[in-house]
């Protein structure tokens, strides 16, 4: 999770949220208020990408193997966005 929180940021804002064990990550933006939303809302994604690319690139450095997925039965959570799913438990 370290190059996750290192990964840069728009404004340095740095919406995300993850949960899951060492092999299941799931990545979660937060919903900014309204008066935010208008200038970071296009940023989101982009900083989410960025945030899982970090992780994909740390977990095959250690040999993991990594699948980015959308599950489509995964709810938001309150406050949050559900964005994707890294798989990266194999070696």
């Amino acid at each position: 999770m370290e190059p996750i929180r290192l990964a840069p940021s728009a404004i340095n804002s740095q919406p995300w949220f993850f949960t899951g064990n060492k092999n299941v990550i799931h990545a979660y933006s937060n919903k900014p208020n309204f008066l935010k939303a208008i200038l970071v809302n296009k940023y989101i994604p982009i900083d989410i990408g960025i945030a899982i690319y970090h992780l994909k690139v740390s977990a095959e450095h250690f040999g993991k193997t990594t699948e980015i997925f959308y599950d489509k039965t995964r709810n938001s959570l309150k406050g949050y966005k559900y964005f994707v799913t890294v798989n990266c438990g194999k070696n």
